[in-house]
């Protein structure tokens, strides 16, 4: 169990195997706690892990010149007491590096009570440096909340290309799909449902803006 500002773990190399870890934080721990994030490196694979914790419980963010690249994430219980399950995320200063070869599989559990996010795919700056994520089976509940916040999708996809999912259910979300910016984008099996939690104001089924060939 971690109570401070530090992410519970952080992973930067190749060829890792993370499996049966459990990241067990207190409740009272810090919204800035991520579970697992990686920052760099290629065949990484995290399977049945327990995360719970106070931010994000999977998030990659490529340091700048670093690429992450064939990822395979599978049979993870997650709770995160404010942020997202999984965050894919570039062009913060500092994060400037390609992101490819994702595949995330069999993921379910809570998100966070404020920011309301499930599935986080973001290039900041849409110059999709993300591109080739498969991510299926997928079952998520998140929080109600009053907060007003900017990403608080079930799935949230901007500047990528090449992305699937399939098999993907999520519950009481403020908003459900967000597309921008993005190319070759592929969506099945998706069950949204409840949006709206204390926000009503805020509810959007289904948004798509500047993307290339939706299936």
């Amino acid at each position: 169990k971690r109570t401070n500002t530090e992410w519970n773990m952080v992973l930067l190399g190749n060829d890792i195997n993370v499996s049966n870890v459990s990241i067990n934080q207190d409740d009272n721990a810090t919204v800035f706690e991520d579970g697992i994030h990686i920052l760099g490196g290629s065949s990484i694979n995290i399977s049945s892990c327990y995360i719970k914790c106070g931010d994000d419980c999977i998030a990659m963010t490529s340091l700048q010149g670093v690429s992450i690249d064939r990822i395979n994430i599978s049979d993870i219980l997650v709770d995160s007491g404010s942020g997202n399950a999984v965050v894919i995320k570039n062009g913060l200063a500092g994060y400037t590096g390609t992101i490819s070869n994702i595949n995330v599989d069999n993921i379910s559990g809570n998100t966070g009570q404020i920011k309301n996010g499930g599935l986080i795919i973001t290039d900041v700056y849409g110059t999709q440096s993300i591109s080739n994520v498969n991510i299926n089976n997928v079952s998520l509940t998140s929080g109600n909340t009053n907060q007003l916040v900017q990403i608080s999708n079930a799935l949230f996809i901007h500047g990528a290309k090449n992305v699937h999912v399939s098999n993907y259910t999520a519950n009481s979300f403020q908003k459900g799909i967000f597309i921008q910016e993005s190319e070759n984008i592929n969506l099945s099996g998706l069950i949204i449902k409840n949006l709206g939690g204390l926000v009503t104001n805020l509810i959007s089924p289904f948004y798509v803006e500047d993307t290339k060939h939706l299936h």
